[in-house]
C-alpha cells in the first residue's frame, strides 16, 4: 500500500508476523493523513524496520512516550490546567 508516498507493505511473509510492523502499520492508518511530525518521523524509521532490534526499539518506545508527554501537557495546557 502507498500512501502519501510511503510503502506500508510488507515485502515477505515474515514481515506479516512481525508485531513492531504490525504496531507501526497501525499508528500509520490512524495519524499519517493529520501529523507532518509523524510523517518525518516515519521517513527516519523505515529504513530500519527490517534491521530492529532491542536498543532500537526501546529507544523508539522512549520516542514516543515522549511526544505522547509532550502532547498531552500541551493539551492541558491548552486550558490552564499545568500545575507543574
Amino acid at each position: 500500500m502507498l500512501t502519501h508516498g510511503v510503502n506500508i507493505k510488507p515485502t515477505s511473509s515474515s514481515d506479516s508476523s512481525n508485531p513492531i510492523r504490525k504496531k507501526v502499520e497501525s499508528l500509520v492508518s490512524q495519524k499519517l493523513h493529520t501529523d507532518q511530525d509523524f510523517l518525518k518521523m516515519v521517513d527516519y524509521v523505515a529504513p530500519m524496520v527490517n534491521k530492529i532490534d532491542i536498543h532500537v526499539e526501546r529507544r523508539l518506545m522512549y520516542e514516543l512516550e515522549e511526544r505522547k508527554i509532550k502532547a498531552n501537557r500541551e493539551y492541558l495546557k491548552a486550558f490552564g490546567l499545568v500545575f507543574v
